[in-house]
């Protein structure tokens, strides 16, 4: 039994090692969103972050990059959803509130070109957990351009695996949304969004991942944890 548990991790360890080798675009992929606060509402207390206007922010997301688009039957051709966001960050002086998404579609609008109105380009998503959660958070990203050529901010409606460049973009903005849904209170965060960086999954987080899968094939499972998790950064 020993040595089939050494197999085992022997095994694990070189899958941490070809995970290291994937290519840079990997099925998940985090963004990072950076901004500063612009307005700050919360008459109840219930965001569970201290904020103020001013006050500097990050948004991480990550999401599944090979999730096909799809478009309903009155979809113009120029928009295509995805419903690939699988996770959430937020982190504000300091403190993190995580949490996986139970919805999270990203909607990309690509020349948008109409008579004497320009071409609009846009990039954006929604993602949120669930209203039965102690805490609900939903986070918005908008970010649009108008210019009169086409092709300005977005190259095609594919997903985009590299940050764009948040600059292309004349109109963009971050809101979180935060509710407490057994007192029915709620609090609003608006950002702007100054820049969008990849994250990268350090090699060493691969591999001691690798290791946690195979301590968790040899013990009891646990109930999972909740959802929404604050820990210190």
């Amino acid at each position: 039994m020993k040595n089939r548990a050494n197999r085992y991790l022997a095994l694990a360890v070189m899958a941490g090692f070809a995970a290291v080798a994937l290519p840079a675009h990997a099925e998940l992929i985090t963004f990072r969103i950076d901004g500063t606060l612009t307005r700050v509402t919360d008459p109840n207390g219930v965001i569970p972050l201290a904020a103020a206007v001013g006050d500097a922010y990050s948004l991480f997301y990550t999401f599944e990059s090979t999730t096909p688009g799809t478009r309903g039957g009155t979809t113009p051709p120029w928009i295509l959803r995805y419903d690939a966001i699988t996770e959430l960050r937020v982190r504000l002086n300091g403190v993190d509130v995580a949490l996986p998404t139970r919805f999270g579609e990203m909607t990309l609008e690509n020349d948008n070109c109409q008579p004497f109105a320009g071409c609009t380009d846009s990039y954006g998503f929604v993602a949120s957990n669930s209203v039965i959660d102690p805490l609900f958070l939903q986070a918005q990203l908008g970010m649009s351009s108008n210019t009169p050529a086409a092709g300005a901010a977005l190259a095609s409606l594919a997903l985009p695996t590299e940050p764009l460049d948040a600059a292309s973009f004349a109109a963009r903005s971050v809101q979180l949304y935060f509710l407490d849904p057994f007192a029915n209170h709620d609090g609003t965060l608006l950002g702007t969004v100054d820049s969008i960086n990849p994250v990268p999954l350090p090699g060493a987080a691969l591999l001691f991942g690798s290791a946690l899968i195979l301590a968790r094939l040899r013990r009891k499972p646990v109930t999972p944890a909740a959802s929404v998790v604050m820990s210190s950064s």
